[in-house]
C-alpha cells in the first residue's frame, strides 16, 4: 500500500513541475500587457529548461546523499518562491528571469529526479510502467495549466496573479508530496553507497554510442521544446481561438 502512496505523491509532484510545458499560454499576455518581446519570453523559457537540466546533475548527487524527501522539498520551495517572486516583478524581464528561469528552473531540477528514482524502487518489476506514469504526470501538468490559464485570462485574471497562485498552490503541493517520498526499508541503507563500477565522465563522453545517443536525444528534444515554447503564439497568429490554442497545447 505504501508503494502506491509514493506513486500517487510522485505523480502529483510531476503534474506541478510539468506546468513549465504550458509556457506558451503565458506568452500572449506577457507581450500585450507587459510589453515583453517574443524573444524575451522565449529566453525565459529557454533559460528555465537549461537551468532545469544543469540542476539535475547537482540534484542527483544531493539525492544520493540526503535522500528524496529533502531533495524534493528543496525543489518545492524553489519552485514556489520562483513563481511567487515572478508575480511581484511588475512584468520586468530581469525579475521574471530570476523568478521563473533561475529559481523555478532549479526547483524543477531538484524535484524532477525524485519521483522517478523513488517510484521504480517500490515497483522493481514494473519500472517502465511507473516511470511512464510519473513522466505522464509531467505532461499532464501542461494540460491542466494551459486550460486553466486560458480560462482565467478569459475571465479577467492578470498573468502575474496566476503566477502568484501557481507559486503558492503548486509550491505547497510539491512540498506536501515530497513528505511521502520514502525508499523501501531494505534500500534506504544503500542509498549512500557509491557505485564503484561507474565509468569516469571522461570515458563516457569519448564513447561513440553515448555520443550518438546524446546527439539524437538533443536534436529531438531541442526541436520539441522550440514548438512547446511557441505553440500558443503560433496558434493565435494562425487565427485559432483561445480555447483552440489551449487544446492544441494540451494535445501536443
Amino acid at each position: 500500500m505504501k508503494g502506491y502512496i509514493v506513486l500517487i505523491a510522485s505523480i502529483i509532484i510531476q503534474v506541478c513541475l510539468g506546468s513549465i510545458y504550458a509556457w506558451s499560454a503565458f506568452v500572449q499576455p506577457l507581450t500585450t500587457e507587459y510589453f515583453l518581446s517574443i524573444t524575451q519570453t522565449q529566453l525565459i523559457f529557454g533559460i528555465t529548461i537549461a537551468i532545469f537540466t544543469l540542476t539535475m546533475v547537482l540534484a542527483g548527487r544531493f539525492y544520493h546523499r540526503y535522500g528524496p524527501r529533502i531533495t524534493a522539498t528543496i525543489g518545492g520551495v524553489l519552485f514556489g518562491l520562483g513563481y511567487f517572486g515572478a508575480s511581484l516583478s511588475q512584468g520586468r524581464f530581469g525579475l521574471l528571469v530570476v523568478g521563473i528561469a533561475l529559481l523555478s528552473g532549479m526547483g524543477i531540477g531538484f524535484g524532477y529526479i525524485c519521483p522517478l528514482a523513488v517510484s521504480v524502487r517500490w515497483f522493481p518489476r514494473n519500472k517502465g510502467l511507473v516511470t511512464g506514469l510519473a513522466v505522464g504526470g509531467f505532461g499532464a501538468g501542461a494540460i491542466i495549466v494551459s486550460s486553466l490559464t486560458s480560462y482565467l485570462l478569459h475571465i479577467g485574471f492578470d498573468v502575474l496573479t496566476i503566477f502568484r497562485w501557481m507559486g503558492a498552490v503548486y509550491g505547497f503541493a510539491i512540498i506536501g508530496g515530497a513528505q511521502f517520498l520514502t525508499l523501501p526499508s531494505n534500500e534506504a541503507s544503500v542509498l549512500l553507497v557509491k557505485e564503484k563500477t561507474a565509468l569516469a565522465f571522461s570515458a563516457i563522453i569519448r564513447d561513440k554510442d553515448f555520443s550518438a545517443l546524446a546527439g539524437g536525444i538533443f536534436c529531438g528534444t531541442f526541436a520539441g521544446l522550440m514548438v512547446i515554447g511557441n505553440l500558443g503564439s503560433i496558434g493565435l497568429v494562425s487565427g485559432l481561438t483561445v480555447s483552440q490554442v489551449a487544446f492544441a497545447v494540451s494535445a501536443f
